[in-house]
């Protein structure tokens, strides 16, 4: 969940429809976009790095449709911290700081079954 290198998986994945890190970001505004798309990395794990500016942001992790989408328990995210992944939906947003511009990989987690499990920002180095 913090090795910014990792190559993509030739394996499917545990979920059946590619997932988003949408939120309150410049320039992208609740929108999906393939710059924010997370790829399968193997052993259940999603991630994308993405360009961040320091800010205070909101977010959720969700396919085009909005289903299935995904929040943080307790709905707050800290750069380098493990926390629990679960269902979103309308009001949910998960809310996180950056407190330094720089790129940062954020990582999802599933069960087999595809049910949410863990999450995890952090800035590569």
């Amino acid at each position: 969940m913090t090795n910014c290198s990792l190559p993509d998986s030739a394996e499917s994945g545990p979920l059946s429809k590619d997932i988003f890190v949408v939120g309150s970001f410049p320039n992208v505004d609740w929108k999906h976009t393939a710059e924010r798309k997370l790829t399968y990395k193997g052993n259940n794990v999603y991630q994308v790095i993405t360009d961040e500016v320091s800010g205070n942001y909101k977010m959720q992790y969700a396919a085009e449709q909005w289903k299935p989408q995904f929040t943080a328990t307790g709905k707050k995210l800290s750069v380098g911290k493990l926390n629990e992944l679960t269902y979103g939906g309308y009001g949910t947003d998960t809310k996180l700081e950056i407190k330094e511009p720089g790129q940062y990989l954020w990582s999802l987690e599933f069960k087999d079954d595809g049910s949410p499990y863990l999450i995890m920002v952090n800035k590569c180095q």
